[in-house]
């Protein structure tokens, strides 16, 4: 009878604690621990974010903000954001979930620099009606590779999440838009001052005589100033005689140029005390790049033509500076009043000499 009892007493007892996990689990999947993390937003319906870097002496921060479909930098002179890299980043924050905490003392908070006065980011987001959206947390160490600590604001609960610290940067460069100053629309010529012109004609690129606006585009000459790219007698000095099998080959090296306007990507922002080193130096080389926003109609017989049919030429005068010391360019855009930072291998492959249009035809 005692073994009988004994052995109902111990069913009874491993039901009771199949019953509590079960009802433990049951919580877990249903979002009724506690102790869990997962942050539950809208990525659609945020506004803001703010990141401060809690390393840097004044607490350096950085907001993105949402404009119409776009995201802009406004502490950043209003440049635009890169889409794929906030989409992904709310994306990131979005999936976050984590069990339970690692730890939840004073101790662990300033070890893990997870604490108000000591952290690495802090990370707040704002929907549309400007309130936080629930999501407010600083950035710590990280206990291993694409891990992080993360501790949410108000709470003392340290979490292990996965996330990258890099995705939270403070700079202006991170974010900005790299293509800012590709050209737009269809370029249709381009002039490369002191040295040559480039038109398009029906579907093939051919070279000009004459070179506008040589006066003054370059600006002050010092000493020591670095002018590769120059070409001393121009491109309407030049009386090639090319051969009519050779000259598609021109023709292709042209579009392949032009290309890489329409792609242009810049490193970032040059800082406010380079702008000195443009008002002293002369510029490397100098292009002015033509171009109507949409495409040119193909009309027979221009005279006769609409003009008010025919698309508008605007143009965009670039100015690159070689940084010996630096091994990198600056650029100047007549669209910007803000001076930019290029890569070295992304400006030389622009500054190509008269010698490369040998063998395309000449027009008038």
């Amino acid at each position: 009878m005692i073994k009988r009892i004994s052995l109902l007493s111990t069913l009874l007892i491993l039901q009771l604690l199949i019953i509590a996990y079960l009802l433990f689990d049951a919580g877990e999947e249903g979002g009724q621990n506690e102790n869990a993390l997962q942050y539950s937003f809208n990525p659609d319906s945020v506004s803001r974010l703010v990141i401060s870097d809690g390393q840097s002496d004044d607490k350096e921060s950085l907001s993105l903000m949402r404009l119409g479909d776009d995201w802009v930098l406004p502490d950043a002179h209003g440049f635009t954001v890169s889409k794929n890299l906030v989409s992904q980043l709310l994306k990131n924050i979005s999936a976050v979930n984590s069990s339970w905490p690692v730890a939840d003392t004073s101790e662990s908070i300033t070890r893990f620099e997870l604490s108000d006065s000591n952290y690495q980011r802090r990370v707040s987001i704002f929907s549309k009606d400007l309130e936080v959206a629930g999501v407010d947390f600083y950035l710590g160490t990280s206990p291993g590779f694409r891990k992080i600590h993360l501790r949410n604001a108000g709470s003392d609960k340290v979490y292990s999440v996965n996330l990258n610290q890099l995705e939270f940067s403070v700079s202006a460069d991170y974010w900005m838009d790299k293509s800012l100053l590709s050209i737009p629309g269809q370029i249709i010529k381009v002039e490369k001052l002191d040295a040559w012109t480039i038109e398009k004609r029906d579907d093939s690129w051919v070279r000009i005589d004459g070179n506008t606006d040589r006066a003054s585009a370059r600006g002050a000459s010092p000493k020591g100033a670095s002018a590769r790219g120059a070409s001393a007698n121009g491109a309407s000095a030049r009386e090639a005689s090319p051969k009519e099998d050779s000259a598609p080959d021109a023709s292709v090296k042209a579009t392949e140029l032009v290309a890489k306007f329409a792609s242009l990507r810049i490193a970032g922002l040059a800082k406010a005390a380079d702008s000195k080193v443009i008002q002293a130096a002369e510029a490397t080389f100098v292009y002015t790049v033509f171009f109507t926003e949409h495409a040119v109609p193909v009309i027979e017989d221009q005279v006769s033509a609409d003009k008010e049919s025919l698309p508008s030429v605007q143009k965009i005068m670039l100015k690159f500076y070689h940084r010996v010391d630096q091994d990198d360019y600056l650029l100047s855009s007549s669209g910007f009043p803000q001076l930019f930072r290029l890569e070295a291998f992304a400006a030389e492959s622009l500054n190509v000499e008269d010698e490369y249009f040998d063998s395309m035809e000449k027009g008038k």
